[in-house]
């Protein structure tokens, strides 16, 4: 994806250009490519740079005021429109000139003037933007979303959305949930409830993994193991500097409770449950298991577990408003069906809606 700035000096473009570079290298590779850099020539430069690299990069980004349209129209017939963002970037001119004042490279009074007189707005921008009394990265998240939108949510491209961002959390972390079996999905329980404990994701994944490489992934293993191996092991090994002492309680408080009420077998859980709320119930029925740990949980025993059936959470809703799709379950569900992609699931799509309201969406 080419993304293209269109606004006069001291608008607000190099700043939005520079944020949005450091978002999106997290997604892939990038080119950023800053007029100010450039003497003379600038848009035989930028026409020469887009030849070169649009095979080669997943994302260009272009600072400059391409304050003509002939200057836009080259960089669609080079690029093809359906791969370029155009961002119509607006700011008083008196807010403007006081901005150029502090720029690096800072333009004449006249020169300004003439680019603002003359500047041609882009007919048909993805985004408009007024920087005037907004911060630049307020804007950064909805940005993203028209990008990702624009790049991923057709039919040509969609399955690379479900393939970059949809991997299930339990397949990153090696658990087959599709064998359903008990020792898999308690797995995925114990999983859950360190995602759902008051650390990073970092951290989470890694803490498991240390329970992984110990051998210590049963709810019998568990309350056998010496309380200061999991904490000053593999809680700190994991990555912990704070509530280790607590989540390593928690953790045996439910495993006791694993084993008293269900013989260890957590798919007893879901057979013993009347209905979808009851199992919803059920589960926090278990020591420090809130609404939070309980959907992490069942999101991804969306079919594997029949009254499996969590509510979508704010991340989820987030991403959803930002890239203009349904926001209720039932909704994306029947989007999902109208756009499902062969070796995926609606869980698949969830995740990746997930990750990007958590990881890029969230203000």
């Amino acid at each position: 994806m080419v993304i293209i700035f269109c606004g006069i000096p001291g608008s607000g473009k190099s700043t939005l250009a520079r944020q949005l570079a450091r978002k999106l290298e997290k997604i892939g590779k990038i080119v950023l490519f800053v007029s100010d850099d450039i003497s003379h020539s600038v848009y035989k430069k930028i026409s020469e740079l887009l030849k070169e690299n649009l095979k080669k990069a997943d994302y260009i980004i272009i600072d400059a005021t391409f304050y003509k349209r002939k200057w836009q129209r080259m960089v669609y017939k080079i690029c093809g429109r359906d791969k370029v963002v155009t961002l119509d970037i607006r700011c008083p001119i008196k807010i403007c000139l006081q901005r150029n004042k502090n720029c690096k490279k800072p333009i004449s009074k006249k020169a300004l003037y003439i680019i603002y007189h003359q500047i041609e707005r882009p007919s048909v921008p993805v985004l408009t933007i007024n920087t005037a009394k907004t911060p630049a990265k307020k804007f950064l998240p909805l940005i993203l979303a028209k990008i990702i939108e624009k790049q991923y949510l057709n039919k040509e491209n969609f399955s690379k959305f479900l393939k970059k961002f949809g991997q299930l959390y339990s397949e990153e972390l090696g658990i087959d949930l599709k064998s359903k079996k008990a020792s898999e999905i308690f797995k995925w329980f114990l999983a859950s409830l360190l995602f759902g404990a008051r650390i990073s994701e970092t951290i989470a994944k890694n803490t498991y993994l240390t329970f992984k490489k110990y051998k210590i992934l049963t709810s019998r293993k568990i309350i056998k193991v010496d309380w200061d191996f999991l904490v000053k092991k593999i809680m700190k090994e994991g990555g912990y500097v704070r509530y280790d002492g607590k989540t390593s309680n928690e953790l045996i408080r439910i495993s006791k409770y694993l084993l008293e009420n269900y013989k260890g077998n957590i798919n007893l859980v879901h057979q013993k449950a009347k209905n979808k709320l009851d199992l919803k119930n059920k589960l926090q029925e278990f020591y420090s298991v809130g609404p939070a740990t309980c959907r992490i949980f069942l999101r991804e025993l969306r079919g594997i577990w029949e009254k499996a059936d969590s509510d979508i959470g704010s991340f989820v809703k987030l991403a959803a408003k930002k890239l203009n799709l349904p926001q209720s379950l039932k909704e994306l569900k029947i989007y999902w069906q109208r756009h499902k992609v062969k070796n995926y699931d609606f869980r698949n799509f969830e995740v990746a809606l997930l990750r990007l309201g958590k990881n890029y969406f969230k203000e």
